[in-house]
């Protein structure tokens, strides 16, 4: 890749879409409220990573706000992947044209790992930590 993330965030991407598939899945995606589905699909964390937390901090009008916690030296790759992974989650939960930005990353010097997700793309979206 060109160092830019794009290789990883498909591939969490692909995982997402693997994840997914589970029926029970997607009739809870097609029953149940966008927020609900984020917030699980956020509490589903430990069931594919053996270390860290994802945190809903925000669910409200078209925006979603998410922080990954608990993981020790999260890397750049690691990060983009959970890019991909949120954008698809969002379009399986019917959240279409969802963007995904992960607007701070400890492994590029912030303080935290921060991913904002926006349905309105006409929106400003914040400056992306990449």
């Amino acid at each position: 890749g060109r160092g830019d993330g794009r290789i990883a965030e498909a591939g969490g991407a692909a995982a997402a879409r693997v994840n997914l598939r589970r029926m029970g899945l997607r009739i809870a995606f097609f029953l149940a409220r966008p927020e609900f589905l984020m917030r699980r699909v956020a509490g589903v964390w430990r069931q594919y990573n053996d270390a860290g937390q994802m945190r809903v901090l925000e669910f409200a009008n078209g925006r979603m706000v998410a922080e990954l916690v608990g993981v020790t030296t999260p890397s750049w790759a690691f990060c983009c992947s959970i890019t991909g992974w949120l954008a698809e989650a969002a379009l399986a939960a019917g959240l279409k044209g969802t963007v995904v930005n992960h607007v701070e990353c400890r492994s590029r010097g912030g303080g935290r790992c921060v991913w904002n997700l926006r349905r309105d793309s006409e929106e400003p979206l914040p400056v992306d930590a990449r």
